[in-house]
């Protein structure tokens, strides 16, 4: 890693980038401070990437103090500080977007298709409220969420191979850098994207779990012990109307407070103005000063928005335990009698009540949306039912939530969204599921399952078959309801709900296809497509649009229309196994060898192509033949054929003019090429013999006396 790479980055992002090297090994990757080129003209800053057995996290770092708050589909996001000073910054998400499709159109360059996952990590020093959007987590809990992602299989050495093309496209130039950085700062509000070179780096620990960051999260808590100690007093003060005029107190709100013994922090009284217990001057000069203390600015690197803030800390009136629930539709009165007066109240285009992180919407005092923040509502919203009907696409709303029980989370302004932790359930307007992805099978205790006993799928298999042997998918979207992810794979159908396409991506559906017959008989020009399966199994992917075309990794077979083998190419030897193998005592081919003794000398080509079906390729050297089969001429590129013709034979006799054939090929070993209009002219290299049509030399060409050591003088 180049030394200014480290040095342009913020003292914030060298302190995590300290913290997570530990997560390094042989199939973890970590790269800081990349630049990459955009397509579509200039280039992409990310900030982390993270290679591993998951896939490739793409990371935006955000060194923010204060509280966060914001909507993975608005624009921007809010900062907010303890004295109430907000900041508008950029949505991170949607900026973290625009760096992955920099990456997967360079995946895609490459023929790579590894899963890619949007993290946005702030530090420890930010609180996360009201966030809405997955993957976005404080730098404590990182290991913990890498972990919550299903590993993949790299074959053989694609896992070097991904980290190879991240680094080899990386821009490496300093000036580059500055210039980005400088283009970035010209349509920039804020001091995020200035550099700063920071010579040393305090350590910080580093977090193997959970409970570190708790340590820290306490810590900081009790720099505002005094200041909690003290409002804790004005609230008792307050109850007893020490300081309050009775007569701005609402006679409801002391009924409530003689009812239940308890004591709202915050009251409402007819203007709807929060009541707060009055202080004198020295006392509020003492407090604000306390919050000056403890408030903290915004790294300048940032372009981050806040939500307003939310207290970790809940008031005197706890969640009351109630034998009913809270649920859609539930009135406003409902909401309160089961979980107590709220924490704080909002007033927006719906009304939003506030339990600790948690939250519940209302509109027409009905609840249409919720936020069930760590677990919080989880003793008062609904349970999954006990023998429900399994859903799916086409379920209702009713039924996923007695199959799923509530969801995490319904935003307000998209109540047809279900969310289940990571994972989301879509629903059409008449409330019918049409789409969803289950994330590290957080949904799939209220899906469909998959059956035993079932039969093996593949093209023309029934939408039934692939769910009765796969189980419902990992991913249905609403815009390609006919296709169906499972992990990194799919399987797409028509109309008539019949696969016509799919793609075993890390062998997802390994179990699931066609498997090669052990002894099956070797495959070659002419072959159907059922001795192909035979020879090999299942093809990694068909597509639609070339159904006789089948791949297998980085290699592929073709039929013509009825379904007889007329092409192939076999990349890094991927259908060796289908093909026939050399015998290393067959006879040596030479021109005028027919094609049985090819395929015995030098075992089945790699590539034979439809357009030229008489030429046979092994590697870079080919060989050609006649209409009737024969070996009329030959390219040895790379010494490809070194096992197949003829060696040189150690103090063989010299040969000259008059000689034979033989004594030539004892004496060079085979021609390192032959052309097919000049079959009796064996070339060596840049010299050449030239035979009669009785097999006797008549002609040689002795180029750069390459051929000295072996002729007669």
């Amino acid at each position: 890693m180049e030394k200014f790479i480290i040095e342009e980055m913020t003292s914030g992002e060298q302190q995590f980038y300290e913290s997570i090297r530990f997560l390094e090994n042989d199939l973890c990757k970590i790269i800081p401070n990349s630049l990459y080129k955009r397509e579509e003209g200039g280039t992409n800053q990310i900030d982390f990437m993270i290679l591993n057995t998951k896939g490739l996290f793409v990371i935006e770092f955000k060194d923010f103090k204060g509280w966060i708050h914001g909507h993975e589909n608005s624009t921007m996001w809010t900062q907010t500080f303890s004295g109430g000073t907000k900041n508008q910054f950029r949505n991170p998400i949607k900026q973290n977007d625009n760096h992955i499709k920099t990456i997967k159109r360079l995946f895609v360059r490459f023929d790579i298709s590894i899963p890619i996952y949007n993290l946005v990590v702030f530090s420890d020093s930010g609180g996360l409220q009201n966030i809405s959007g997955t993957g976005v987590i404080n730098s404590c809990d990182l290991n913990y969420e890498l972990d919550k992602y299903p590993d993949i299989v790299y074959r053989g050495f694609q896992f070097k191979y991904i980290f190879e093309i991240l680094e080899k496209e990386r821009i490496k130039d300093p000036q580059a850098y500055a210039a980005h950085i400088e283009y970035a700062k010209s349509f920039s509000n804020t001091t995020e994207l200035s550099s700063k070179r920071v010579k040393h780096i305090d350590p910080i620990p580093v977090f193997k779990t959970r409970r570190k960051a708790t340590k820290r999260t306490r810590a900081y808590s009790k720099s505002k012990f005094p200041l909690l100690i003290t409002l804790l007093l004005f609230s008792i003060i307050a109850k007893y109307n020490f300081f309050i005029d009775p007569t701005t107190t609402s006679l409801s709100s002391q009924e409530n407070q003689a009812n239940t013994g308890t004591v709202a922090v915050v009251n409402h009284n007819t203007d709807n103005n929060p009541i707060l217990p009055e202080v004198n001057s020295n006392q509020s000069e003492s407090l604000a000063s306390a919050d000056r203390t403890n408030e903290t600015t915004a790294e300048p690197a940032s372009e981050i928005p806040a939500p307003p803030e939310v207290t970790t800390e809940h008031n005197n009136d706890p969640i009351v335990s109630k034998s009913s629930i809270v649920t859609l539709h539930s009135d406003r009165s409902d909401v309160i009698e089961v979980l107590g007066t709220p924490d704080r109240i909002e007033e927006t285009t719906v009304e939003t009540l506030f339990y600790k992180n948690s939250w519940i919407a209302l509109s027409d005092n009905k609840v249409i949306a919720w936020g069930n923040v760590l677990n919080q509502l989880d003793d008062f919203l609904p349970k999954p039912l006990t023998g429900a009907q399994p859903v799916f696409i086409g379920s209702t709303k009713e039924n996923v939530m007695k199959a799923l029980g509530a969801p995490t989370h319904i935003p307000f302004d998209n109540q047809n969204m279900y969310f289940y932790d990571n994972s989301h359930l879509a629903f059409d307007k008449n409330g019918y599921m049409v789409s969803y992805e289950n994330k590290i099978n957080q949904i799939s205790s209220g899906l469909i399952k998959k059956k035993t006993n079932t039969k093996i799928i593949g093209i023309g298999s029934s939408r039934t078959e692939v769910l009765d042997r796969l189980g419902p998918p990992t991913m249905i979207r609403k815009t390609e309801s006919d296709k169906y992810y499972y992990g990194s794979a799919y399987i797409q159908f028509n109309l008539n709900d019949m696969v016509i396409e799919y793609h075993n991506m890390l062998d997802e559906f390994n179990y699931d296809l066609a498997r090669a017959i052990p002894n099956a008989p070797k495959i070659r020009i002419g072959a159907t497509k059922q001795d192909v399966i035979s020879a090999l199994g299942a093809p990694t992917k068909i597509t639609s649009s070339e159904p006789n075309k089948y791949i297998y990794d980085n290699s592929y077979i073709l039929f013509n229309d009825q379904g007889n083998l007329i092409e192939y190419e076999s990349k890094l030897k991927q259908l060796r196994l289908a093909l026939q193998q050399a015998d290393l005592y067959a006879p040596k081919i030479d021109i005028y060898s027919n094609r049985e003794d090819v395929y015995n000398s030098l075992g089945g080509p790699t590539m034979i192509m439809a357009s030229e079906p008489h030429k046979y390729y092994y590697e870079h050297a080919y060989i050609v033949f006649s209409d009737d089969w024969k070996v009329i001429g030959y390219e040895n590129t790379l010494n490809a054929f070194r096992l197949g013709l003829h060696t040189r034979i150690l103090n063989a006799p010299k040969f000259g003019l008059g000689s034979s054939k033989t004594d030539v090929l004892n004496a060079l070993g085979g021609a390192t090429s032959v052309k097919p209009d000049e079959p009796n002219k064996y070339f060596y290299k840049h010299s050449y013999v030239l035979f009669d049509d009785n097999d006797i030399v008549i002609d040689i060409l002795n180029m750069f006396n390459q051929l000295n050591d072996y002729m007669i003088e």
